[in-house]
């Protein structure tokens, strides 16, 4: 009897996951075909979508998209390639998963969408990008955050211009009443916990962040955990 195509590991990886992050598009057109799982989720809720989106493998994302797998599909967070995509600043994957269908106001279990993502970590091409697509400007997170209260907190001013040459709403408060303006005079800076969960993800990432490329995403992941998000 010959193995098992679609077996997973202790973290739910199977051979699609690994191939979809070393960048391996003939190894995974290979296991496409043999009938390995192309909406295959790990344990917490990764696809090869998201795999491959994070770690900006466009080639991987681009047959996946043409062989139909579920672009849409959430992980446990509420995450989809769109917003990891955004937040990793690809902006290739986050223009091919717009053309694709992706949905982008889709908002994870925090309300955070792609362009918040974006936003947060300074990615001003991208946040045009999805402003144009008609991204929801003034969409707030679970802390009544906007786009543009994230941008000015993470201190990206060109991204708070921009989002204010697009008719944000200048005037929306977040749950501790403060405006973009407040914070931005007060130079408010916060807790250290908002992409706690990001880093968490990415350390099943490690034997695949070798290159420059990616150090610098896990990198930046990691630097992203030291602003934003209030302490309780």
């Amino acid at each position: 009897m010959g193995a098992d195509i679609n077996y997973t590991d202790s973290l739910g990886w199977n051979a699609m996951l690994h191939a979809a992050a070393k960048g391996s598009i003939e190894v995974s057109r290979l296991l496409i075909d043999r009938g390995c799982d192309i909406n295959h989720a790990d344990n917490e809720g990764r696809t090869a979508a998201s795999v491959a989106a994070v770690l900006g493998k466009r080639d991987i994302v681009q047959m996946l998209v043409e062989k139909r797998s579920d672009i849409n599909k959430a992980m446990k967070d509420g995450s989809t390639p769109l917003n990891l995509a955004a937040f990793a600043g690809h902006k290739d994957i986050v223009k091919l998963l717009i053309e694709s269908g992706s949905d982008i106001h889709h908002a994870d279990n925090e309300s955070r969408t792609a362009l918040s993502e974006a936003a947060s970590s300074g990615q001003k091409d991208i946040v045009q990008l999805l402003a144009e697509n008609g991204a929801n400007m003034n969409h707030p997170n679970i802390h009544r955050m906007t786009p543009l209260i994230i941008a000015v907190l993470n201190g990206h001013k060109d991204i708070v211009q921009l989002l204010i040459e697009k008719g944000c709403n200048m005037n929306y408060a977040d749950k501790n009443g403060h405006t973009a303006l407040a914070l931005a005079r007060s130079k408010v800076r916060l807790g250290r916990r908002k992409y706690q969960h990001r880093n968490q993800h990415l350390k099943t990432f490690a034997p695949y962040t070798h290159t420059h490329t990616h150090t610098h995403t896990l990198h930046r992941w990691q630097r992203e955990q030291q602003s934003y998000h209030p302490s309780s």
